[in-house]
């Protein structure tokens, strides 16, 4: 067995190699996985046991797993499954009709048991868990998105952010966010997308547009512009729509939540008082409670008394703490005891 002339166990690999000796060492390391009655997969699986299923690695063992799967090495556990993703050999193959057999074509079935199928199921069944558990953590009321009856107040309406909502989104349910974000918004859009949502500057600052005023314009007749604002405007533009999706895509998110926990509501009242402030007919709040964007018409009603009472009480409560001067108008007051009178 010819050695390998890198000993590194960090960096591992047999790229100093030359191609025969390397097809050498794999051979003779795949021929005693097989004399000792191993397959791939066998090897695989006992190479990376923890111990629980009765089988105690070496601590040799040990090592060379945990120098594999920690952050040391130069070949990552992601370039492997990568590897075995993309391999040929992972997915089925289609054949074309010829004189001996016809034509056979991929059934989904024949993926779903081969390596890639198995993996991307694997990785669904992953995010799927993950996205489960942030949901849970990012609809509770720890977050601060729920508005009970007896909390029913302007200051959680005056207060409300949809920054602040990414703030906690980025904290406790970062791996949402991105799914939305990779839904929402096209792969040339996502970079800009999130300057956009971190950075919270405007589009075209002030030096820019004196500078693109001054800039001398080229062209002739109707067809004279400056491309520098042309420049700049189509990049404020371009910023502008993109805000307008993750505007979209964050409020699809808390739509979401509040699918996932009828208790995430805060969003819905803001937005119901928000309607009933500009008048909107009766019909659209159906509509729009259907949707999941509001709640009903009857709830909007019960909030806004609600939110009338606790204002009245804040009201009450300063007064008998605080002494205030009352001014009465007795012209008024005189004026309307005489229409009183004649009437």
């Amino acid at each position: 067995m010819s050695q390998t002339l890198n000993d590194d166990p960090v960096g591992g690999g047999s790229h100093l190699l030359s191609p025969t000796a390397h097809t050498e060492n794999m051979n003779t390391v795949l021929t005693k996985i097989k004399k000792h009655r191993w397959s791939l997969g066998a090897f695989l699986k006992d190479l990376f046991s923890t111990g629980k299923d009765g089988y105690e690695p070496s601590q040799k063992q040990k090592q060379m797993v945990s120098n594999f799967l920690g952050a040391q090495t130069t070949i990552g556990v992601d370039e492997i499954v990568e590897i075995i993703y993309r391999n040929k050999y992972s997915k089925p193959k289609g054949t074309c009709a010829s004189q001996n057999h016809p034509a056979h074509k991929v059934t989904c079935e024949e993926g779903e048991n081969m390596a890639q199928g198995k993996l991307w199921e694997w990785a669904i069944k992953i995010v799927e868990e993950l996205v489960d558990a942030e949901a849970k953590v990012m609809s509770a009321k720890e977050t601060g998105f729920h508005l009970n009856k007896e909390e029913q107040t302007w200051e959680f309406i005056q207060t409300f952010s949809v920054g602040e909502f990414v703030k906690v989104a980025e904290e406790k349910g970062p791996t949402l966010l991105r799914i939305m974000m990779v839904a929402g918004i096209p792969y040339e859009s996502r970079a800009q997308a999130l300057q956009c949502l971190y950075v919270h500057n405007e589009p075209m600052a002030a030096n820019q547009e004196s500078e693109s005023v001054q800039t001398a314009p080229t062209g002739s007749g109707s067809n004279k512009q400056n491309c520098l604002i042309v420049s700049y405007m189509h990049d404020y533009f371009s910023i502008k729509l993109t805000i307008c999706i993750i505007k979209i895509m964050l409020t699809t998110y808390i739509l979401l939540l509040d699918a996932h926990n009828r208790r995430f509501n805060l969003f819905q009242w803001i937005f119901g008082v928000w309607m009933f402030s500009h008048t909107v007919p009766y019909g659209m709040y159906g509509i729009l409670s259907w949707l999941g964007i509001l709640s009903t018409y009857t709830s909007v009603l019960n909030m806004l008394r609600s939110l009338s009472d606790s204002t009245q009480k804040t009201i009450h409560t300063k007064a008998n703490s605080c002494p205030f001067l009352l001014i009465y108008s007795m012209t008024i007051s005189t004026g309307w005891l005489k229409r009183r009178t004649l009437t």
